[in-house]
């Protein structure tokens, strides 16, 4: 990556809330968790003791955590210089 060093790169990912889990000399690969949202999930908790509805919400919300998968993206660091980043990053789910 002309003009871009490892150093930025990471940062860079890092503030997007990536973490870096593999530094070789060709690539970087960063990984981003799933996350859960508490919110919701007290939300629809409230709404099952309010109304009484609220806990097919609060199933399907965790049935949608339980399939999601943690965001993987690998950066190649031996591109031409004329690449721009996005086309260097490929997104992958684990």
């Amino acid at each position: 990556m002309a003009g871009k060093s490892k150093v930025g790169i990471i940062q860079k990912y890092g503030q997007r809330g990536y973490v870096l889990t593999y530094e070789g000399d060709d690539y970087l690969q960063f990984t981003k968790p799933k996350r859960f949202s508490f919110g919701w999930a007290l939300l629809w908790v409230l709404l099952i003791f309010a109304f009484g509805i609220g806990l097919l919400f609060l199933a399907i919300q965790i049935i949608m955590y339980l399939s999601k998968k943690d965001e993987v993206i690998i950066v190649n660091l031996k591109q031409k210089e004329n690449t721009d980043e996005t086309t260097v990053a490929q997104r992958q789910s684990r």
